[in-house]
């Protein structure tokens, strides 16, 4: 399942949420 989510490119959005989090 974690394989699936990350090749949908899921990630992306989980990384990019957590620099924002990262920054705040």
């Amino acid at each position: 399942v974690e394989l699936a989510y990350f090749n949908h490119g899921g990630i992306l959005p989980f990384v990019i949420r957590n620099l924002i989090d990262s920054q705040q």
